[in-house]
């Protein structure tokens, strides 16, 4: 084996092992992100600074891996089989262009995230502190801006006629990575928008002493009730719709005492930061049978259907209540469904 070739397996070891060996960085920027996006909203942005933060940091961390992995895929051809020296050639220029890209990619992402961050923290200062360290913060800008102007006077970027060509290539360069940062940032508004339907279900339960049924539903927006009752001794029946329910709201907010400022405002109440994990909304209904269930088996039908779709059931349960005096018999007294 040549030396060049164990160089390039020596390489590729190398890259493999620091892979897998740094999957925990991976791992842990999708716990930040998944925590960031779940449990925390602002009631005036939705997203904030922090969701900035995790979002770029997750989407460099992905860029880099997708590299590595490109990488990984290219330098395995090159240890293949090749009919001729070309295809062979080819296949070791796009592994070291892979593995070229690799170190891009690092120094490409920490730009992006040392930028996030500098316009983040400018953003916040702008907007919560007072006109002392506001002018503080566009002096500093104005003395970056014409540090940067010059350096283009001083390069001839600026005269160029084909300044517009150049931003052109320098979005078509960071492509993969603009890319990545749409799609994350779409899972991210999907994965907020899911933490706000966590923690649904429906409870059915029969009281014995009072003999009355309880429904309880846990995050839901608008549900109906309704129980029929059926007993085999006289063959009666009695139907019950959803206003002759007693009925009981509450909802749980829990907003932190942490704020952050809205863009254009000094007033940091105005955007509140909003606990969704801790968010709770609860419906109970209830309804006394006492004068409606006789003695003998008692047959209900139980039927639960969210109203905004109303083609699918809830709940829907067959339950057999036998009365004998006033001591009620049935096989189950609390029923949950989680949906």
């Amino acid at each position: 084996m040549s030396k060049i070739n164990e160089s390039r397996i020596a390489r590729l070891v190398l890259v493999i092992t620091l892979f897998f060996g740094s999957f925990f960085i991976l791992n842990f920027a999708l716990k930040i992100w998944i925590g960031t996006f779940t449990t925390s909203a602002y009631t005036k942005t939705v997203f904030n600074i922090e969701h900035c933060f995790s979002l770029v940091i997750l989407t460099g961390i992905i860029y880099i891996y997708l590299r590595i992995v490109f990488y990984i895929y290219n330098e395995m051809k090159t240890l293949g089989y090749h009919k001729n020296n070309e295809k062979h050639h080819q296949a070791v220029f796009k592994a070291d262009e892979s593995y070229n890209e690799i170190l891009k990619s690092i120094v490409g992402s920490l730009k992006w995230i040392i930028i996030s961050m500098l316009v983040m923290s400018l953003i916040y200062f702008f907007t919560i502190k007072d006109g002392v360290v506001f002018f503080f913060w566009c002096l500093l800008g104005a003395l970056v801006l014409f540090f940067i102007i010059s350096f283009l006077i001083k390069e001839k970027i600026i005269y160029q006629s084909r300044v517009f060509d150049r931003g052109v290539k320098l979005v078509r360069r960071n492509s993969i990575f603009i890319y990545l940062l749409i799609l994350v940032a779409f899972f991210s508004v999907i994965l907020t928008l899911l933490a706000f339907n966590i923690d649904k279900r429906v409870e059915f339960q029969t009281d014995k002493e009072s003999h009355r049924v309880i429904v309880t539903a846990y995050n839901l927006n608008n549900i109906d009730i309704s129980i029929e009752i059926n007993n085999e001794n006289n063959g009666n029946s009695k139907f019950f719709k959803m206003n002759d329910f007693l009925s009981y709201h509450g909802v749980i907010e829990v907003m932190n005492d942490s704020k952050s400022p809205v863009m254009g405002s000094n007033n940091t109440s105005d955007n509140m930061n909003y606990q969704i994990d801790k968010y709770k909304k609860v419906e109970k209904f209830e309804l006394d049978l006492s004068e409606d269930l006789i003695e003998g088996k008692n047959n209900l039908d139980v039927i639960i259907t969210d109203i905004d779709e109303s083609d699918n059931y809830l709940m829907h349960l067959n339950i057999v209540i036998i009365k004998q005096g006033d001591k009620l018999i049935l096989t189950d007294d609390h029923i949950k469904i989680e949906l």
